[in-house]
């Protein structure tokens, strides 16, 4: 797999920030990645936070981008040679209009699935991405933030043996069944 340079651009999506409706007029957003597995959404931030393989503090974001309409993202570009999804982090603390209740305001999702590294340069249109929340939410074309203080991880459902239980059943009435012919 080779390294692949990715890059993203966007139009007419908006960032709102939760508490006070604020929209978030422009500042830095980072590109994350994990290892190929591991899933932001299922685990506490001060672990997801302390081991990410790539941190990209490429992106920007322009609520009022004159010329192209509004709500314009970009980046400069971030390398990699790990197939795991990509994810746009944005945070209110780094807004050019940051006021206190906006600090740990946070919005981030997956914005890629898996990568197939095809080497050279890749664009990744957010309006044509699956954006997949992982803090905070969307609605519409609008991402809407949460304080991440108070992240609470999506449990992960546990397998269901169900199925299981009930092929395992299934076996044994058979199984006691051509015994019982056998018999007789």
């Amino acid at each position: 797999m080779a390294v692949t340079n990715y890059t993203i651009t966007g139009h007419d999506l908006y960032i709102k920030e939760s508490i006070t409706g604020q929209y978030f007029q422009d500042g830095g957003l980072a590109i994350v990645q994990w290892d190929l597995g591991y899933n932001p959404k299922y685990h506490p931030v001060s672990e997801w936070a302390s081991n990410p393989i790539m941190v990209s503090w490429t992106g920007w974001y322009n609520k009022d981008y004159v010329g192209v309409g509004s709500g314009i993202f970009g980046s400069n570009g971030s390398l990699t040679g790990d197939p795991g999804p990509l994810f746009l982090f944005i945070d209110f603390g780094n807004a050019s209009n940051a006021t206190p209740s906006m600090f740990g305001q946070v919005w981030m999702g997956q914005i890629t699935d898996i990568l197939t590294l095809p080497g050279g340069n890749v664009v990744i249109d957010l309006n044509s991405a699956n954006i997949q929340s992982v803090v905070g939410s969307r609605i519409g074309d609008t991402l809407i933030t949460t304080d991440w203080n108070t992240w609470q991880p999506t449990a992960i459902p546990e397998p269901s043996y169900s199925a299981f239980a009930v092929v395992l059943f299934a076996v044994a009435v058979i199984a006691k069944k051509m015994t019982t012919k056998k018999t007789q």
